[in-house]
């Protein structure tokens, strides 16, 4: 699915993307870059690195840029791409980084956390040539950024997402796909014709978060993560109710209601914008989504957990206390555990073990409710 997604100059722009962040790095930082290669190869499961931004099931936070100028001009400018692809890249990076470091649950090398400061530069620096210091553009970035950082702040204390928090807030971290995007618009001095694209954005979030917290809610639950699915699992399984059993019995087939209402709107979203690649992107996402449910479910539970599970019943015995997971972009938790950012993405094995599990009969997992 990714060759037929990305157009072949759009993945050497992504694979001249690294080359030029290592090369920058070599020069100006030799032992940042050291760290920051590891970090890269560990993102994409020690892969060539443009993978991890080319998996299909990741954000398509190269795409819709790509796609908006093949919109709007009938094609692309090779420069403006490069930079726009690099700027992309490097940007995600200093987010996921950041994202990275505020997770307690993912190891950061300490002789990483400096990159930051690169990685913005270089999104901040490729960006430049193409907007003079006044330029609108600018606005749009700073309110983009803002509202990024502001979405990931919020997120850190929520104790429970219900659906409004979660289309305003936790959905909502793929906020800063809306740069590039304004960067397209500006730089052809189309602004007026942004808005359908920056409103998918918002609805793209939501279909692709609640896609990834449905497709690891087991070892979500497992790990005791908080997701709008699990909060909805919570509420509705009831005091001392089964979590497991309630989305095994009733809350995959709530959920994937949920998953195909904003995959309806994004559809329409697409033809009115009237971009082809765009529709064949949604319409390749609704078709794998819905090819993969038979396999979500008991048969993973019971891999994951080891539960002997002839019925519903026995499904979650053990509960961990739920706690909030963050995540911010689209690849994160990203996916297979999207969207947390400090796992690999979506094209990992999704029947990956989720341990390390506590003790049975220790405090954290009482001996009356270890599985048999």
């Amino acid at each position: 699915m990714a060759d037929e997604l990305y157009d072949a100059a759009l993945a050497r722009s992504v694979s001249h993307a690294f080359e030029r962040l290592e090369a920058r790095l070599a020069t100006a930082s030799p032992t940042l870059a050291g760290h920051v290669a590891r970090w890269v190869r560990a993102l994409a499961h020690d892969a060539r690195p443009e993978r991890y931004f080319l998996a299909p099931s990741g954000f398509p936070l190269l795409l819709l840029p790509w796609w908006l100028e093949e919109s709007l001009r009938g094609g692309h400018d090779p420069d403006f791409g490069d930079d726009l692809v690099y700027a992309s890249v490097t940007g995600y990076l200093a987010v996921r980084l950041v994202d990275d470091l505020m997770d307690r649950d993912a190891p950061i090398e300490p002789g990483l956390t400096p990159a930051v400061i690169v990685l913005h530069g270089e999104f901040m620096g490729a960006l430049a040539p193409y907007f003079g210091a006044g330029h609108a553009f600018w606005g749009e970035l700073r309110r983009w950024s803002a509202a990024s950082a502001e979405m990931a702040a919020v997120d850190v204390g929520l104790t429970r997402i219900d659906r409004v928090t979660f289309e305003r807030v936790s959905a909502r971290k793929t906020v800063g796909a809306k740069i590039p995007l304004a960067a397209v618009a500006h730089h052809l001095d189309r602004r007026s014709e942004l808005g359908p694209w920056l409103e998918l954005v918002d609805v793209l979030g939501c279909w692709h978060q609640m896609a990834d917290d449905v497709r690891d809610w087991a070892r979500d639950l497992a790990g005791g993560q908080m997701t709008y699915f699990l909060s909805e699992a919570a509420d509705r399984a009831g005091a001392g109710g089964s979590i497991g059993a309630w989305i095994v019995g009733d809350g995959l087939a709530w959920a994937h209601a949920e998953l195909d209402g904003w995959m309806a709107t994004l559809t329409a979203m697409a033809n009115r914008i009237g971009s082809p690649p765009l529709a064949a992107y949604l319409e390749a996402r609704r078709r794998a989504a819905t090819a993969s449910r038979p396999r979500i479910g008991l048969s993973r539970l019971d891999r994951q957990r080891g539960y002997r599970l002839a019925d519903g019943s026995q499904a979650s015995l053990w509960l961990p206390p739920l706690r909030h997971r963050r995540r911010s972009d689209g690849y994160a938790r990203g996916s297979t555990s999207p969207w947390r950012p400090g796992r690999s993405w979506s094209s990992a094995p999704t029947d990956a073990a989720p341990g390390p599990w506590p003790a049975c009969g220790s405090t954290a997992w009482p001996a009356a409710t270890c599985p048999t």
